[in-house]
């Protein structure tokens, strides 16, 4: 493995120098006005900035996939190659279903087999959800607070902006007081309400909201429509405005919503019938139960 990283290192360092290079021949080519005499020459006096930045990302991307193709090559590697032969992209003994495998057929004492299906596609249910509900929530106070004018309204989003500084350990007793006096401790409600009154995502989609004109939600008053309607036709048809907004946001709220361990492990009974080991961590005086 440590070939595989010294090489992507090499090829980086390459072609960081390579386009080095490039910047500064172009320099000097648009200094001796003998640039765009080309082709090429045109294309780089034109989309220098743009060349430079997608190259950095690209190799930003690399860097970032690395440790995801390391670990999904992991999984497939045999316990013996872990072993003996550490580091290996490529084990000698080939790759092995045999993890997962091992993975479905864990048994406990009793000799029964854990339920990882279930666990699987509780997670599913979860970080699904929650994505869906904080967007549809996230969506329309966005819209509320760019094209609709209420009393207070700028004061009301600062106050929200402010409680973002606050730690969300310092919320965390309140919110469980809140979740076992509505008697959802013990389900998955309890790790999909609580996330959906966060502000961050309304916060992106109101500044994404403010670049759209308000002559448009205008026109669409005028021709009739209600301001839902205008906000379904702005956030959820195939046509959307916000759809990259939305997405990005998605990709962020599903993988936190995956792998939320605080909510998990506090929310949740121990008796819980759906419960994995991590949700076994019980808080039962703060629950009652």
């Amino acid at each position: 493995m440590s070939g595989i990283f010294l090489a992507i290192v090499i090829v980086m360092g390459v072609t960081l120098v390579g386009l080095l290079v490039v910047d500064i021949v172009v320099t000097i080519k648009r200094r001796d006005n003998t640039l765009t005499l080309t082709r090429l020459g045109r294309y780089f006096n034109d989309h220098l900035l743009r060349f430079n930045a997608f190259v950095l990302l690209l190799l930003f991307c690399v860097v970032w996939v690395v440790p995801l193709v390391v670990g999904v090559l992991g999984s497939f590697t045999s316990k013996w190659a872990f072993e003996y032969q550490p580091g290996h992209l490529f084990p000698s003994d080939g790759f092995t279903f045999d993890n997962y495998i091992d993975l479905f057929n864990q048994t406990r004492v009793d000799g029964t087999t854990y339920p990882v299906g279930n666990w699987l596609l509780n997670s599913f249910i979860v970080a699904t959800a929650s994505t869906f509900l904080y967007l549809l929530v996230a969506g329309a106070a966005a819209y509320a607070f760019v094209f609709l004018n209420f009393r207070f309204r700028d004061a009301i989003f600062g106050v929200m902006l402010f409680t973002m500084v606050i730690p969300g350990i310092a919320t965390l007793t309140p919110q469980l007081a809140n979740i076992a006096n509505l008697g959802i401790a013990r389900t998955l409600w309890a790790l999909i309400l609580p996330g959906l009154g966060g502000v961050g995502g309304m916060y992106l989609i109101r500044q994404f909201y403010l670049g759209i004109p308000k002559d448009l939600i205008e026109s669409a008053r005028i021709d009739g429509s209600s301001d839902f309607a205008a906000w379904c036709c702005l956030s959820g048809n195939r046509y959307s405005l916000c759809k990259d907004c939305f997405a990005s946001w998605v990709v962020g709220t599903t993988s936190c919503g995956r792998k939320s361990f605080s909510a998990q492990t506090t929310w949740t009974s121990g008796r819980c019938k759906w419960a994995s080991p991590t949700f076994q961590v019980v808080v039962r005086q703060t629950l009652w139960v």
